[in-house]
């Protein structure tokens, strides 16, 4: 699919048909790039990394001498996790050639058709390049909403003291999400201030407040994943004082115990001697002993209670 911008409206041609003085954009697959790639004059280099697909690949723009290359690989932002989708993007003066590398659900095509389809008004490349790279950030601020309240219902379940065993596991796999969804930005945020920068002279500059806009946007998107990211670690530390809090609780009930049966330890160790004691011979010998050993407990349970150490 190739479109020329003629009147502000685009109309499909074909490549033969593209002409320098007009703006064009066009959408193709990877294969039919390879075909009309040497009439277009980009870097081979650039080819040959839309071929060679690497998973740990991200996002980045490049500028050259005539012409920007960017590599776009799209994140799921209702997940927050990176999709298989990739895609180029190939900018000169007047012309924008974007190339499908990988599309399984065919989302990109769909979405450049919604776009040259769509109810743009007085269309150019600044505006089109605008609408692309903003379907790629999504609905991302009501997918950071929801994991905010996730954030916050853990919160409450440490600050209640209910059960705590998942909530360190939940939280790292939320801080997963949101450090793959930080890079994601990142990359997008390099983008855009490249395509602001304008090195080549592509846009124009009265139009260049749509790329400005996206700029911000994806910069206020990595500020608030930034906020997230430090209520998550104020989340663990809250975890870790929680566990620490327990365990000292229980060594606290432990020690109380020890306490109150160490002076019962002490008579049972007097009286596993092997020596005369006149009050073996005593008839009621054997229930004071019994007496002893209730009263030591009553007065140090007392004792703590009165501590409040029980």
């Amino acid at each position: 699919m190739i479109y020329q911008i003629i009147n502000e409206q685009p109309q499909e041609i074909s490549f033969e048909q593209i002409d320098d003085r007009k703006e064009t954009v066009g959408f193709m697959s990877l294969m039919e790039f390879e075909q009309y790639y040497g009439k277009l004059e980009f870097n081979s280099s650039n080819l040959d990394e839309c071929r060679n697909v690497k998973p740990y690949r991200g996002s980045k723009i490049e500028v050259y001498d005539d012409y920007d290359y960017c590599y776009l690989r799209v994140m799921d932002t209702r997940t927050l996790h990176r999709s298989s989708d990739r895609m180029a993007l190939f900018m000169k003066k007047n012309l924008m050639i974007c190339v499908e590398i990988v599309d399984e659900d065919e989302h990109l095509e769909k979405s450049f058709r919604e776009i040259m389809s769509g109810n743009i008004r007085h269309m150019t490349l600044e505006k089109i390049l605008y609408s692309m790279l903003l379907g790629f950030l999504g609905d991302t601020n009501d997918t950071l909403s929801h994991v905010e309240k996730h954030i916050l219902q853990l919160e409450e379940r440490l600050f209640n003291g209910e059960e705590t065993g998942d909530v360190n596991k939940e939280a790292f796999q939320i801080k997963r999400r949101l450090f793959d969804c930080q890079t994601y930005y990142e990359e997008m945020q390099d983008i855009g201030l490249a395509l602001t920068a304008n090195a080549n002279h592509i846009f124009h500059q009265d139009s260049m407040r749509y790329l400005t806009i996206l700029t911000e946007k994806t910069e206020r998107i990595c500020k608030n994943l930034d906020q997230l990211l430090e209520r998550l670690v104020h989340l663990q530390e809250a975890y870790d004082a929680a566990l620490d809090l327990n365990l000292n609780r229980i060594m606290k009930i432990f020690t109380v115990v020890t306490t109150i049966f160490l002076p019962l330890t002490l008579i049972v160790g007097w009286y596993g001697m092997n020596f005369n004691m006149p009050e073996l011979g005593w008839k009621y010998g054997y229930t004071c002993v019994i007496g002893l050993s209730v009263i030591v407990v009553i007065v140090s349970m007392i004792f703590f209670r009165r501590k409040k150490w029980l």
